[in-house]
């Protein structure tokens, strides 16, 4: 039976298990040194506390409903995954994080420099927990940041919500307001003319009667009174009309969107076990690829003989022979040495 495995990959694996059982403690010393990083960087993880919020969304009135085969979906997803969705979507725009770090009171940080808005994407979260459930989570090391975070989060995007569906009622008070303004005003002018041409007709005697024309201009005046006075009453109805819409769109958006339970700050911080470990196993593989990487170095910079087809590759022979050392012979040398050294003191001494 022939051996097809290549001679120089047998060799070099052969030199590669001589090298480390030779030298060993120094291939582990590696191993063992990053499992020390390893052990220190767990201990010293920092705690955790992670709050969450749960929410109910039977419905998003930001999500419009699509017929197909006259069954109505959510834009292929479920109210709670769209709902999870528009938050995650939310946090990734620099005005949702500024509102929460304003809420949370991080705004000086968030100034300074000493933390990043990526930093709050990073902890803060909200993923769905079913059909109709989803959670917002948030991280921090310490429990009242992360009480406020979620906390700001939550509340952040309900008013966001609030804040879009109540949008046009808003937008129609504001508008008949300021014509509420005008039309009080055109009653002020209207009373004030009436006052004023009044004011300014002589006094009448008992029994005279006011001249066709004052009667006619007077009887113009009163006239338009009255329809500034209405126009009043119709736009403060309006303005009644459009706020109660307004609240009727809060109150469903509400309904459809409420908050189930609420954030409550923790008592104690995250298991920090299994990051740990993790820890431990990463410093642990990379201490194993540094001495792995430090063998076969050491193993391709050897140049010691150590086998028969290592020898006959080099001096076309397999035959080596080991000359022992002699005790006698050592010790003849060693004679030699000494005698050579008086014989140096000698000369420097004459």
């Amino acid at each position: 039976m022939t051996d097809t495995k290549p001679r120089g990959t047998s060799d070099f694996s052969a030199r590669l298990v001589d090298n480390f059982f030779r030298r060993w403690p120094l291939f582990l010393l590696p191993i063992a040194l990053f499992m020390g990083i390893g052990v220190l960087t767990a201990a010293r993880a920092t705690p955790e506390y992670t709050v969450e919020a749960t929410l109910s969304a039977s419905s998003n009135p930001l999500l419009e409903p699509t017929e197909i085969r006259n069954n109505t979906i959510n834009d292929f997803e479920s109210p709670a995954e769209g709902t999870a969705r528009l938050i995650n979507e939310r946090l990734r725009t620099d005005a949702f994080v500024d509102e929460i770090a304003d809420r949370s009171g991080f705004t000086e940080l968030l100034e300074i420099g000493l933390l990043e808005r990526d930093i709050f994407r990073e902890q803060v979260f909200a993923i769905e927990e079913g059909q109709n459930f989803l959670t917002v989570s948030a991280t921090w090391d310490d429990p009242e940041s992360a009480f406020l975070l979620v906390d700001s989060t939550v509340e952040g995007y309900l008013d966001y919500v609030n804040e879009i569906v109540s949008g046009d009622s808003r937008n129609a008070v504001i508008f008949l307001t300021q014509q509420l303004a005008d039309a009080r005003q055109e009653v002020v002018a209207a009373e004030a003319a009436f006052s004023d041409y009044s004011a300014s007709l002589p006094e009448l005697v008992p029994g005279q009667e006011r001249p066709p024309e004052d009667q006619l201009v007077l009887g113009r005046l009163s006239t338009s009174i009255e329809p500034a006075n209405e126009r009043v009453a119709t736009l403060e109805a309006e303005i009644d009309a459009a706020a109660l819409a307004g609240e009727q769109a809060t109150s469903e958006a509400g309904r459809l969107l409420r908050i189930v339970d609420p954030p409550v700050l923790p008592d104690e911080p995250e298991s920090q076990l299994l990051n740990q470990l993790l820890s431990l196993m990463m410093f642990t593989v990379l201490g194993f690829l540094v001495a792995i990487a430090a063998l076969v170095l050491v193993t391709v910079l050897d140049r010691t003989v150590r086998s028969e087809e290592q020898l006959a590759r080099i001096t076309d022979t397999s035959t080596a022979v080991a000359v022992p050392r002699i005790k006698a012979l050592r010790e003849s040398k060693r004679a030699a040495r000494r005698e050579a050294k008086r014989a140096n003191k000698r000369e420097k001494a004459a």
